[in-house]
């Protein structure tokens, strides 16, 4: 068989886990959604409870639909992206919650921060940006933060130890959202004016 013979079944091959592969990704963002749109807490609890399921077993379907009719590898490899990218979204559906609120209301936030008085005992200007928790327990807290000096900038590069300057608590992350601006992730219940046993 000669090579220029080949040639269209390996396009074919190509075309034909296109589809599915899309299938996979658009079921990943689906499961991002809601993280992206609710709260925190409602979000990952839609997010992990309500659309994942549904969409896995929506691809699941169709997995099932692409084997009988003899398209076994699209199926599996449909299954196989759905997972892969659906496990990177979820390790990385923080970072891409903070990124589209910036990216969607940064002008917003930089207006409501500045406005704030200057207060030297409280550090660094902040707001509190999200959190999580219920009733008090196992709160967490993100602040947006102004640092016009931006020392928090290898912080940002190399993860933070300990306490940072300007910042009263220990973090967990420190996220740079663009010159200046920051986003600062407490431990666990500790908030900026109680540091609770992160200290």
């Amino acid at each position: 068989m000669a090579l220029t013979d080949m040639a269209p079944e390996h396009t074919k091959l190509k075309r034909s886990l296109l589809g599915p592969a899309i299938f996979a990704v658009i079921g990943s963002l689906i499961v991002l959604l809601p993280v992206l749109v609710f709260d925190l807490d409602v979000g990952i609890f839609l997010s992990r409870f309500f659309a994942l399921p549904v969409v896995f077993l929506t691809l699941l379907f169709i997995a099932m639909r692409l084997w009988d009719s003899n398209r076994r590898m699209d199926g599996l490899a449909m299954i196989a992206i759905f997972g892969i990218t659906a496990f990177f979204v979820s390790a990385k559906s923080l970072d891409l919650r903070y990124d589209t609120q910036w990216i969607l209301n940064s002008k917003s936030y930089k207006t409501q921060l500045l406005s704030k008085p200057e207060n030297p005992d409280e550090g660094l200007k902040h707001i509190e940006w999200d959190g999580s928790g219920f009733a008090g327990v196992a709160n967490n807290h993100t602040y947006l933060v102004y640092d016009p000096g931006d020392k928090l900038s290898a912080d940002a590069k190399a993860g933070p130890s300990g306490k940072l300057p300007g910042i009263p608590c220990k973090v967990v992350e420190v996220q740079r959202m663009e010159s200046h601006w920051y986003s600062v992730q407490f431990y666990t219940d500790t908030s900026w004016d109680d540091c609770g046993l992160a200290q």
